[in-house]
C-alpha cells in the first residue's frame, strides 16, 4: 500500500471521526439550548403540571432525536474505526 492511499484512508476516517463528533454535539447542544433558552416557560409548566400537546410532542421529538444521535455518532465512529484497521490490516501484512 503506498504512502497516497494510507493518507487517504486517514482523511476518510478523520472524517468519519468529525461527522460522529458533529452529530453529538449537535444533537446534544441545539436540543440543550433551547430548553436553557425556554426554562422559565418550562418550570412554570411543571409546577403547575399542565401540558400542552406540544409540550408533549417536544419531549417526544427530544428523545427521539437523542436516540438517533447516538446511533448516527456509533455508525461514524465505527467507520472511522474500520478505515483505521485498514491501514493496521495492511502494516501487517507488508512486514
Amino acid at each position: 500500500m503506498s504512502d497516497v492511499e494510507i493518507e487517504r484512508i486517514k482523511l476518510k476516517a478523520t472524517f468519519y471521526n468529525n461527522v460522529a463528533v458533529g452529530l453529538l454535539l449537535g444533537g446534544i447542544l441545539i436540543p440543550y439550548l433551547a430548553i436553557v433558552t425556554h426554562f422559565a416557560d418550562i418550570t412554570t409548566r411543571l409546577m403547575h403540571w399542565s401540558f400542552t400537546q406540544t409540550d408533549m410532542l417536544a419531549v417526544v421529538a427530544y428523545v427521539v432525536a437523542l436516540f438517533l444521535v447516538y446511533f448516527g455518532f456509533r455508525k461514524m465512529r465505527r467507520r472511522a474505526d474500520d478505515e483505521v484497521q485498514k491501514i493496521v490490516y495492511f502494516e501487517k501484512i507488508s512486514k
